[in-house]
């Protein structure tokens, strides 16, 4: 009897302790969509339009802090620098191989004020045509 109260106290003791801790979640932090992409076989001709997002599913506004690409062959437009929770930007690329004239592989890096440093890559085989 003395025990089944002893088990009763401790059990009520540790159900009231544990209802009353609440863990932290650590917060989601913003990503790229998608973070590579090859374009296959394309003339130096013409450029290539490529769009990526900046996804936050966070519960807080963040901020694309910067854009910096691996040579001017690439253009970059940022639809919004602020990105609302829960929402996404968009970045467009414009990829010009005029001078490439080979397999290539070009990097984009985006920093965000929750510090994420997405990176984006991609490569193609340019035709001298």
């Amino acid at each position: 009897m003395k025990n089944n109260l002893l088990f009763l106290l401790l059990l009520t003791l540790f159900q009231s302790c544990n209802n009353s801790i609440e863990l932290e979640k650590p917060e989601k932090k913003a990503y790229l969509l998608p973070t590579n992409i090859d374009l296959g076989k394309i003339s130096c001709q013409k450029t290539k339009k490529i769009e990526l997002k900046v996804v936050n599913p966070s519960s807080k506004t963040i901020t694309i802090e910067g854009v910096s690409k691996s040579c001017s062959c690439t253009d970059v437009e940022v639809s919004s620098y602020n990105v609302k929770p829960n929402s996404h930007s968009t970045i467009s690329l414009v990829y010009n191989p005029i001078d490439d004239f080979q397999k290539v592989k070009k990097s984009i890096i985006i920093r965000t004020s929750d510090g994420q440093i997405l990176s984006f890559k991609f490569e193609a085989d340019v035709l001298a045509q």
